[in-house]
């Protein structure tokens, strides 16, 4: 999970920090529920890097 620290004049992402890394899912939901309770103003961004999402499943995300 990465804060961003710096947005660009178009509110694009420029510069963040890392604040968790790991493999279990469930335990990086559990830190940006932490953290986005901690500070709610802070924006938080998640990235999948596992396999690649099988043609034809459908996924649904959630914001926090």
């Amino acid at each position: 999970m990465v804060e961003v620290t710096r947005l660009g004049a178009a509110h694009q992402p420029l510069a963040g920090r890392v604040l968790a890394c790991s493999p279990d899912e469930d335990e990086i939901t559990g830190e940006t529920v932490r953290i986005g309770r901690e500070r709610p103003d802070a924006l938080l961004y998640t990235f999948y890097t596992g396999e690649p999402i099988p043609p034809g499943m459908i996924l649904i995300l959630a914001i926090f």
